[in-house]
């Protein structure tokens, strides 16, 4: 009896889907497993590599080839196509870029769960290969950000404290039928990373467990990498996708009854931020869903935002880049906390209406009009700013 689904979806991967698919059957497991994979119509070669590993290993392999593009149609390939065809009581997943390097990562996954009926994802570590510059690194954790607060001791992870890590790689994640059942049930909607949308349903029902070995492999460059299309879209695609991630998350936060919330805010600022930096500069300081996302960005990232939907001009930026290294910067950047006074600022900045600001704002604005040499502001200089009281910028 079948114990392990295995799932791969594949488009166009006649390059990859080789080792994709030797990483699958050579795995080592004293249960039976089965692998479900789907072809999306691809226009190269992909469907005939498929059939020929299914007529080699048709105990494991099963394939779904179609003669038309369903992703296209705007059809869940995994609820339609993979799902009706699930036996197994776990769920594993490789995309047909991707590749296992471990042939018992199927038993280490499946033994940990069995054991610990009340965990609902197992993950493991990954690395990251990027053929078009030559590199390779570790995937978990991801960014200088997550490695900040990454504990390489902490196995277990939970809604309340999964944001430290802001990906992990889908090439590992091993979770309950019965879980990924429940989430189709429940009205959660769809989104562009919906990879997310299942780690964080699923580890809402339970909790996560981090297997930190290097079990698999993930193409950063390939055709299908979704981190590759996040770096090629454009701004209206960009927001369109944040509020689709945020009406997600913002549906999983009433799912679960607001427990988590806190735990979902850095999400939401992480998958939301394109969707801040095209609204209008006012909404940031009133909106309480904005403002609320706000409070959670990092500093850096807070600033960013707002002055990217300042929409700044040439003085903006030598603004910005005059702040960068001294004490009044910090002075500056404490005092864009609050937002009323900053909000009031930035809006007539925009409009071009009388600003009546206090002397530190003043003084910043100010240095748009004249660059300063060395960074820092001359005393003098400073007075007569404070002198000169309200002034007037045309846009």
């Amino acid at each position: 009896m079948v114990a392990v689904s295995v799932y791969c979806l594949a488009y166009n991967h006649e390059k990859t889907i080789r080792r994709a698919l030797e990483g699958m059957v050579r795995q080592k497991t004293d249960f039976d497993f089965e692998v479900i994979v789907h072809d999306d119509a691809s226009a190269d070669g992909t469907a005939a590599i498929i059939r020929a590993y299914a007529a080699e290993y048709p105990e494991i392999i099963r394939p779904v080839c179609q003669t038309e593009n369903q992703w296209s149609k705007g059809i869940s390939i995994v609820e339609t196509q993979i799902r009706p065809r699930v036996r197994g009581r776990y769920i594993a997943i490789c995309e047909g870029d991707d590749y296992w390097t471990d042939s018992h990562k199927l038993q280490k996954q499946y033994d940990y769960m069995e054991a610990h009926p009340d965990c609902t994802l197992c993950f493991t570590n990954a690395v990251i290969r990027n053929d078009g510059k030559g590199t390779r690194r570790t995937f978990v954790p991801y960014s200088r950000k997550d490695a900040q607060q990454f504990d390489p001791a902490k196995e277990d992870y939970c809604l309340h404290d999964f944001h430290r890590l802001t990906f992990i790689p889908t090439a590992s994640f091993f979770f309950r039928t019965e879980c990924y059942d429940a989430l189709m049930s429940a009205g959660i909607p769809h989104c562009p990373v919906d990879d997310l949308r299942l780690r964080l349903f699923v580890t809402s029902l339970g909790y996560a467990h981090f297997i930190n070995e290097k079990t698999c492999v993930y193409r950063e460059d390939s055709a299908g990498s979704i981190m590759k299309s996040w770096r090629e879209q454009d701004a209206r695609k960009a927001e369109r996708d944040a509020g689709m991630n945020y009406r997600m998350l913002a549906a999983l936060d009433q799912f679960t009854g607001h427990v988590y919330h806190r735990g979902l805010l850095p999400f939401m600022a992480t998958s939301g931020a394109a969707m801040l930096e095209n609204a209008p500069v006012h909404e940031l300081c009133t909106n309480p869903v904005y403002r609320e996302i706000l409070s959670v960005m990092k500093p850096d990232r807070k600033i960013k935002t707002v002055l990217k939907a300042l929409k700044p001009d040439r003085k903006t930026r030598t603004v910005l880049k005059a702040l960068k290294p001294d004490r009044k910067t910090r002075t500056v950047l404490k005092a864009l906390k609050p937002y009323r006074k900053t909000g009031t600022v930035l809006k007539a900045r925009k409009t071009g209406t009388v600003l009546k600001p206090d002397g530190k704002t003043r003084t910043v604005l100010k240095l748009g009009k004249e660059r300063p040499t060395g960074g820092k502001l001359k005393k003098s200089r400073v007075r007569s700013v404070k002198e000169k009281g309200p002034e007037i910028y045309e846009k």
